[in-house]
């Protein structure tokens, strides 16, 4: 029995949907696999970092990485915040906490 032109185009549209839908699950496996790797870098910079000022941390994160000393600084202020805010204290006692 041959199908009608609007079940033909409702099957075209149901195996469109599920390769959507294959490629979607994989893209959100790929995020949650990257969020996963940012969280154990987190964890790992902040267990190393304990008792370190903040440009000992960005040289340590700058020669373990292989990155410039600016890329360094963005990853250690997204995942220690607290390290640039002492370091920014420390070197302008004139700022007060209203500066941040």
């Amino acid at each position: 029995m041959a199908a009608t032109p609007r079940a033909a185009r409702l099957l075209a549209a149901l195996k469109e949907k599920d390769k959507i839908n294959k490629s979607a699950s994989k893209s959100n496996l790929e995020s949650e696999i990257n969020q996963r790797l940012a969280n154990l870098e987190s964890a790992i910079l902040k267990d190393e970092s304990d008792g370190k000022d903040y440009l000992t941390v960005c040289r340590e994160y700058m020669a373990q990485h292989g990155v410039s000393m600016l890329d360094a600084q963005r990853q250690v202020d997204r995942i220690r915040p607290e390290l640039r805010r002492a370091y920014i204290r420390k070197n302008n006692p004139h700022l007060t906490d209203e500066d941040f």
